[in-house]
């Protein structure tokens, strides 16, 4: 891409993975509100088994999320996905 005074720009694309069943407020909601009836507990232990094994990587990798919240839990058909890491930081060690 090249701009009107002859310099270049710069073309940002952000590449996203589909989470069909979108986030998990809304499918708690939709729980709640449409079919009114509680979360499965079998899926309810897998998504915890999954999400903490993600959080586990991510502290991992020296990251601290800080807005981890149901609206920032993405699922797909299969899993779950942590998502927004826009106020994420790495940690320094003071040492």
């Amino acid at each position: 891409m090249v701009s009107e005074s002859g310099g270049r720009r710069l073309a940002v694309c952000i590449v996203m993975e589909l989470c069909e069943m979108g986030d998990l407020t809304a499918y708690l909601k939709d729980m709640r509100d449409v079919k009114r009836q509680p979360m499965p507990e079998h899926l309810a232990l897998r998504w915890i088994e999954e999400m903490s094994a993600a959080l586990a990587y991510i502290h991992a990798q020296k990251t601290l999320h800080r807005d981890l919240k149901p609206l920032n839990i993405f699922i797909t058909r299969n899993s779950v996905k942590i998502g927004d890491f826009g106020l994420a930081r790495k940690v320094v060690a003071d040492r």
